[in-house]
C-alpha cells in the first residue's frame, strides 16, 4: 500500500474512531484507523490451508487477496483424466509426457476404433445463472491436431474447433472467441470466457478428437493428443490455473473473526462444518440488497477468546441479511441459556414465531416477518436499565432487563444452544458503555456504508 493511500485511510474518521469503547467488533471492513490487524482468517476448502486477510486501500476487506488465495476450479482431477472424467470411445494414458508447466506429467488422450464421437467429459460444479466463467486447458498435438472444446454452460452445447499445431481457431459457436497461446514444447493453452444460462449442472467441459473434418468417424488405434490442466473458474478475468484432485477449488470459509475493538477478543471455529462461507462455487458472496461482501451462515458458532459479562454492555448492533423465514438468526449468543434467562442474548431473532429477541427477556413481534432482506438490528440498554430493540433505526419495543447468573458470560458468536443461525452476516459490534445519545448516529453511520434502508 502506498504512503498516500495509507494516509487517506488513517486520516479518515472510521466508525470506532467516532464511537469508541467497544467490547468486541467483528467486520468485513475496517472500523478503527489505529487497528493494524486483519479482518478474518480464511480456510481454503480444497486443501484446508488457512490464511489471514486484512483490508484494501479503501478499508474494505481484501477480497482480491482472498480470491487469489482460495483457488478457483470447478473441475475435479484437473490433471488426472482417468478419474472423474467420462470417456466415450477414448483411452487415457497417464503420465505419458512432461507437463507444460510445473514439472509434472501430462496424460495422453487416444481414440479407439469405434465409428462414433471420441470424447472425454466432466460436468462442472454448481453453475450460477447469468454469470461469467473462464474455461482453459493445455493441449499438444500428436496424430490428431484438430480438437473440439465443447461446453453446455451457455445453455446449449457450443463448440470451438481449434488447430493445436498452429494455434488457429478453425470454427466457433461460442459468443466469445477463444484464444490459444503457445507455452513452449509444442503446447498451447486454450482460454475462453462463457456466460452461463443455466442454474443446473450442465456438461461443463468436453475435449473431443476429430479427424480434421468431422467428429464422428471410425478411430485409429494410437491416434490422439496430449492434455493437461483443465479448468472452469467463476469470474470475468483470466484465472491462474489451480490443480484439483478430489475437491473442487471454489469454496472458502471464515475460521476466525478478528476483534477490531482493541481488546483482541477474537472468535474462532476450528470445525469446518461450523464455519461461515465467504466464497461459494468460485464467487465472492455479496448481499443482494447492499451489494457488500458478506458471509453465509447456517449452524455456525465461533468461540470468543474471553467471555463477556452482558450486564456491563450497553449497545449491540449487527448487519445481517435474512435469507429464510423459517430459521433463527442469532448475532451473539451463549452456549446454552444464562441462568434460564433468554434475554441476555443480543440480537436474537426467532423467525419461526415472527419474533425478535434483542438482548431482551420478552419477545417482540416483527411487523415484516414474511420478507427477506438486509437489516441493521440494534439492542440498546440505557442508564435506567431498560432495553429497546431497533430494526433499521426504528424501535420495536422496550422492556426491563434481567440479570444472568453470577459469573455467566457470553462466550460464543453465532449459534446459541439449539438455536441455529441462517442468514448472511457482515458486521457485529458490542459497546461497553451506554450509547443512548449516540445510537441513532451510529445506526446512520453504519447505514451510510451498507445502504440497507
Amino acid at each position: 500500500m502506498s504512503l498516500y493511500y495509507r494516509s487517506l485511510i488513517q486520516t479518515a474518521s472510521l466508525l470506532l474512531d467516532l464511537y469508541p469503547n467497544a467490547a468486541v467488533a467483528y467486520s468485513l471492513r475496517k472500523l478503527r484507523t489505529a487497528y493494524s490487524g486483519n479482518s478474518v482468517r480464511v480456510r481454503r476448502a480444497v486443501d484446508n490451508t488457512e490464511q489471514d486477510f486484512g483490508f484494501d486501500i479503501n478499508g474494505d476487506l481484501d477480497i482480491a487477496g482472498i480470491e487469489s488465495f482460495f483457488g478457483n476450479n470447478l473441475l475435479l482431477q484437473s490433471e488426472n483424466f482417468n478419474t472423474s472424467w467420462t470417456k466415450a470411445n477414448t483411452v487415457v494414458t497417464t503420465g505419458a509426457i512432461s507437463a507444460p508447466v510445473g514439472g509434472g506429467t501430462a496424460d495422453r488422450l487416444d481414440e479407439n476404433t469405434t465409428n462414433a464421437a471420441h470424447t472425454i467429459t466432466q460436468a462442472s460444479g454448481t453453475i450460477n445463472n447469468s454469470s461469467s466463467y473462464f474455461l482453459s486447458i493445455y493441449l499438444k498435438p500428436d496424430q490428431r491436431n484438430i480438437i473440439d472444446i465443447v461446453s453446455g454452460i451457455a445453455g446449449s452445447s457450443q463448440v470451438a474447433r481449434v488447430n493445436i499445431t498452429t494455434g488457429a481457431v478453425v470454427s466457433n459457436t461460442f459468443s466469445n472467441t477463444p484464444t490459444l497461446t503457445s507455452v513452449g514444447s509444442g503446447w498451447y493453452k486454450f482460454e475462453l470466457f462463457v456466460t452461463s444460462a443455466l442454474t443446473s449442472t450442465p456438461t461443463g467441459f468436453q475435449v473431443r478428437l476429430t479427424n480434421g473434418t468431422t467428429q464422428t468417424y471410425a478411430g485409429t488405434t494410437g491416434f490422439g493428443c496430449y492434455i493437461w490442466g483443465a479448468q472452469i473458474s467463476g469470474g470475468s478475468s483470466v484465472i491462474p490455473y489451480f490443480k484439483t484432485t478430489t475437491v473442487i477449488a471454489a469454496n472458502a470459509f471464515v475460521a476466525t473473526w478478528y476483534d477490531q475493538s482493541g481488546n483482541t477478543n477474537n472468535s474462532t471455529q476450528g470445525t469446518a462444518g461450523n464455519q461461515a462461507q465467504i466464497i461459494a462455487n468460485g464467487f465472492k458472496i455479496t448481499d443482494a440488497i447492499t451489494g457488500k461482501i458478506t458471509t453465509t451462515w447456517t449452524t455456525d458458532r465461533y468461540t470468543l477468546a474471553t467471555g463477556i459479562d452482558p450486564n456491563t454492555k450497553y449497545l449491540s448492533i449487527g448487519v445481517v441479511n435474512r435469507t429464510a423465514n423459517t430459521n433463527n438468526i442469532i448475532q451473539l449468543g451463549v452456549s446454552g441459556s444464562i441462568g434460564g434467562v433468554n434475554g441476555q442474548q443480543p440480537l436474537f431473532w426467532i423467525a419461526t414465531t415472527g419474533a425478535v429477541r434483542s438482548d431482551m427477556y420478552s419477545t417482540v413481534t416483527h411487523a415484516n416477518n414474511t420478507s427477506t432482506g438486509a437489516f441493521i438490528m440494534t439492542s440498546e440498554k440505557n442508564g435506567s436499565n431498560l432495553k429497546t430493540a431497533y430494526l433499521n433505526g426504528s424501535a420495536l419495543a422496550t422492556t426491563g432487563t434481567e440479570a444472568p447468573s453470577t459469573g455467566t458470560n457470553i462466550n460464543s458468536f453465532g449459534q446459541a444452544g439449539g438455536n441455529t443461525t441462517t442468514c448472511q452476516y457482515a458486521e457485529y459490534i458490542y459497546w461497553n458503555s451506554e450509547q443512548s445519545a449516540n445510537r441513532a448516529a451510529i445506526e446512520t453511520a453504519i447505514n451510510d456504508y451498507y445502504n440497507v434502508y
